[in-house]
């Protein structure tokens, strides 16, 4: 928004008591996603409220709001005393500094939400932009409950707790899924249940599954335990040396297979094509 330079200077710092005022300095730019704030001579120059009220000598309120709204650091740096190869000087951490603007970046936004919540009317009008714009997305949510998991061991039928079962959902649903549960959650028996389900349901040919080498016999006994006739190649350190590698690849790639579990230095052994090694270099 751009402001009449007169209308500048009569308000000065003023500003920094009406954030309704605050807000003719500061733009946001669409084309680089970031917002601006005027600097200091755009205020009136040095007053009490840039440098103490709100700000400090070494970094003034403007620059903390502007770190605010830009989810930036509220830092001050120091010269440390040395240069870099280009004799430039080396800026480090100033402790003492940081910790004094990063106080009023604490104060600057706690008087920002006392004056939000001031005036009702204004209240419900941002209220209303803020869900409009951004708090009008639910996520979904997935209910396994009804899944019946043919195959799967009588015992494991049993022991399927409901969470699990909501997680397999997801998994067949998205085709992907984070399981960013803790230890002893039953993930295992999730990535085995999803693998199988795919199956099942013709929404997988064949599934890949690389686990740590640790982990890697215990992996393919669970499998069993929980589906005691699925059809798993395990390939053990000598199908993949350099002489019989090309063999198992063969295997796994001809073979109608429930899963193929190798260990994660197995998996970093199998060649990649050069044009997809070439094409994932590009877009890292």
């Amino acid at each position: 928004m751009e402001v009449d330079k007169n209308e500048k200077q009569k308000h000065g710092y003023s500003h920094y008591n009406d954030p309704e005022k605050v807000m003719k300095y500061v733009q946001y730019i669409p084309e680089t996603g970031k917002w601006h704030v005027a600097g200091k001579s755009d205020f009136g120059g040095k007053t009490t409220n840039m440098t103490e009220t709100y700000g400090t000598e070494e970094m003034p309120a403007h620059e903390i709001i502007g770190a605010i709204l830009n989810g930036k650091l509220v830092e001050v740096k120091k010269w440390g005393g040395d240069y870099n190869e280009k004799g430039e000087k080396i800026m480090v951490r100033d402790d003492e500094g940081t910790v004094a603007a990063q106080e009023k970046a604490k104060l600057i936004q706690t008087k920002f939400l006392e004056w939000i919540w001031s005036d009702p009317e204004r209240t419900d009008r941002l209220a209303k932009s803020y869900n409009d714009k951004f708090n009008n997305y639910r996520p979904r949510t997935f209910d396994g409950k009804h899944l019946d998991l043919p195959g799967i061991s009588e015992e494991w039928h049993k022991k399927m707790l409901s969470h699990q079962k909501d997680a397999v959902w997801r998994v067949v649903q998205d085709r992907t899924a984070l399981l960013a549960h803790e230890v002893g959650f039953g993930k295992t028996a999730v990535m085995v249940t999803s693998g199988m389900e795919l199956r099942r349901m013709g929404l997988s040919r064949k599934n890949l599954y690389v686990v740590p080498k640790a982990t890697h016999g215990q992996f393919r006994d669970d499998f069993l335990d929980i589906y005691p006739t699925a059809k798993i190649l395990f390939p053990g350190d000598d199908d993949f040396t350099p002489a019989k590698r090309p063999e198992f690849i063969s295997r796994a790639v001809t073979g109608d297979w429930d899963a193929v579990i190798i260990s994660d230095s197995q998996f970093e052994k199998i060649p990649s094509d050069r044009k997809q090694k070439s094409d994932s270099s590009k877009k890292s």
